[in-house]
Parts: structure tokens; sequence; C-alpha cells
């Protein structure tokens, strides 16, 4: 799929940042936390994340919800700022899209991607992603399940390269 390439550090950082439970042991918890900074600062420092996962981070135009802040801004106006940011537990979801992409499957990956580049009109590519998710049954029936999906499709959207417009349109289309 999209995935970006670790270093072998890297690698070793991610698998002890992901470990972090909260159940766990404080002093684990610390050790995953370290890994979290440590993971997201060097992936940043060589610019290995795709600027459109960016996007979904830091551009409000790429925000979907009731807040009209940035993904970063919800953090730094609850005190989180700067590198801290990188060691909040709730930042551990981001890293992960940031390294893996949209939480789907390589299926719909192909599909989303072979009608994103066949497509000169981005209207056209959405709608047609959309009909192939509709008619293919993958829209979950259960509440909770399609808004998850749906925010998957949302940042599968966004890593493909959609304007954010695009990105809102498909998600409120499964909401429906």
């Amino acid at each position: 799929m999209s995935k970006i390439e670790l270093t072998h550090v890297e690698q070793e950082q991610y698998d002890l940042a992901f470990k972090f439970n909260p159940k766990k042991d404080y002093e684990e918890n610390q050790n995953s936390l370290d890994a979290l900074q440590a993971l997201t600062e060097s992936i940043i420092a060589r610019e290995a994340i795709p600027k459109n996962r960016l996007k979904y981070f830091i551009d409000r135009e790429y925000q979907h919800g009731r807040t009209k802040m940035t993904r970063k801004e919800v953090f730094e106006s609850n005190g989180t700022k700067g590198k801290k940011m990188f060691r909040h537990p709730h930042f551990i979801k981001y890293v992960d899209y940031f390294i893996n992409g949209a939480k789907i499957s390589l299926n719909v990956y192909e599909v989303a991607k072979s009608i994103a580049d066949s497509q000169s009109f981005q209207d056209e590519a959405i709608q047609k992603i959309y009909d192939y998710l509709k008619s293919s049954g993958l829209i979950p029936k259960e509440k909770n399940s399609k808004n998850k999906f749906a925010d998957e499709i949302f940042k599968l959207a966004v890593d493909l390269g959609f304007d954010s417009d695009y990105c809102k349109f498909i998600r409120t289309k499964i909401m429906r």
C-alpha cells in the first residue's frame, strides 16, 4: 500500500511506541512515549511524511466536524505545544496515519488509486470511488463502524491528493 519505509532504528521506535497502553505500567508507557517522540522527530527530519498526510494534521481545510481548528491546533489549545505534542498518547494515531496511511484493505486502496489516477476531474473520481464502495457493500450499516470507515476513506482521499471539499464530500455521503 502506501506505507512509508522506516529505518531499522525507526522500526524499533515504532514497535516500542505502539506498545503504549494506559493500563500498563507508568515506566513502560514513558518508554513508549519517548520512542514515539524520537520516531516522530526522525521521520520529520528526513521529510518522510507524505505532504498530503501532513495536510490532515495541519491544514484547516482538511478538518471535518464541529471544530474548525486543525488537529495540531486542538493539541495546542489543550496546552500541548511543540515537541511535547510528539509525546502525547493521543498523537500515536496521527503517527500511525503518517506512516501507514488509511486503515483500509489493499483492494480498496488499489481501486481508489486506480480511479483517482484515471480520471481527469476530481468530482468524477470521488463519485466513482463512492459508487464502488457502495456497490461492493463495503460501507458498514452500524453507525459507529460507518463513522470509523468514513474517517478512513476521508484519510484515503487526503492521501490520494483530493481537494478538501471532495474529501469531505465522500465522508458525508458515506455517513448518510
